[in-house]
């Protein structure tokens, strides 16, 4: 994992395009952290692997960190120049906040617009959007919905009213199943 990460960072710093990733890159870049830290935690803390183990975490999360932040601002400008990006680009988990990241740059440009123009400035995000009531499976951090609102953060257990869009795609994540009410 560690020289197909090295690829994509070197390719995001060197090119001005965005890099396809595949659509589970991230979610290998996490489990290739999580089995780094434990491996490191059952080795002697003076052990030239433990040593070794280290500079690999150290230099890997220095990567992501750049990674992340170069991708996140190419996404910016594509978003800002109005240029259609190919899904196929982008990881599960990006292409579910770049579609969050489009619809609130469009809302905001229309309230710039509206702005300029003196219009009535009251924006309704609720649009009678069906809600459903899920229960969480796992801890889940805070997410914007569907709605434009802030939900959350969630612990396993929990139950919430959400944007069926959301619930949605939480119950096929398998972090959430929908509560029937009879």
């Amino acid at each position: 994992m560690y020289d197909e990460l090295f690829n994509v960072w070197k390719y995001e710093i060197e090119k001005e395009e965005l890099a396809t990733l595949n659509l589970d890159f991230f979610a290998k870049l996490s489990a290739y952290i999580r089995t780094l830290r434990e491996k490191n935690d059952e080795q002697s803390e003076k052990s030239v692997t433990s040593s070794l183990l280290k500079h690999e975490l150290d230099y890997t999360t220095c990567m992501i960190e750049e990674l992340l932040s170069v991708r996140y601002n190419k996404l910016i400008k594509i978003v800002q120049a109005g240029i259609e990006l190919p899904l196929s680009r982008l990881s599960n988990e990006e292409k579910k906040v770049f579609s969050f990241f489009k619809s609130f740059f469009k809302e905001y440009q229309l309230l710039r617009k509206n702005i300029f123009q003196g219009s009535d400035l009251k924006m309704d995000f609720t649009k009678s959007e069906k809600r459903v009531i899920i229960r969480f499976l796992e801890d889940v951090p805070s997410l914007i919905g569907s709605d434009m609102n802030l939900y959350g953060p969630f612990l396993a257990e929990d139950l919430a009213s959400l944007p069926i869009k959301n619930a949605e795609l939480l119950v096929k994540q398998g972090l959430a199943r929908l509560v029937e009410i009879n």
